[in-house]
């Protein structure tokens, strides 16, 4: 039987790209400072995050791979860039593990804070208090 003498791969071999890269890297000398405040800023607008969850915000890095991406923009740029990065992984992390219901209400709520920047109002299915991603949003 010709199955039976085939083996098994244990793995696989990722190749080394980085040392293909022939181009300098390059930081935004604003880089650490906006991280930290952005990190600060996402920190502060959750105060519903248990520790562990905090703990892992700070451990992103977010801001740094930001810093890496755009090089040469203002440090004001490079805040708003930060802050969404942020933004987004936040999301991804605070709808990992939810149903379908519950990650619609919390699109729901971000949308509503992008078509009504001035307020919050809740439409069926919505809390009635506006949760924390959707004032991070609104800001």
């Amino acid at each position: 039987d010709a199955s039976a003498t085939k083996a098994t791969p244990r793995g696989y071999f990722l190749p080394d790209l980085v040392s293909h890269c022939d181009f300098t890297l390059s930081y935004n000398t604003h880089g650490d400072v906006v991280a930290a405040e952005s990190d600060k800023w996402l920190d502060d607008g959750c105060p519903e995050l248990a520790p562990k969850a905090r703990k892992a915000l700070y451990g992103l890095h977010a801001g740094e791979l930001v810093a890496f991406c755009y090089t040469t923009c203002d440090a004001y740029r490079l805040r708003v860039v930060t802050d969404f990065m942020n933004y987004l992984f936040h999301l991804d992390n605070i709808s990992d593990g939810m149903m379908t219901n519950e990650a619609d209400a919390l699109g729901d709520v971000v949308m509503n804070a992008l078509w009504l920047p001035d307020m919050y109002k809740p439409y069926k299915g919505m809390p009635e208090e506006e949760i924390s991603a959707g004032k991070l949003a609104r800001e």
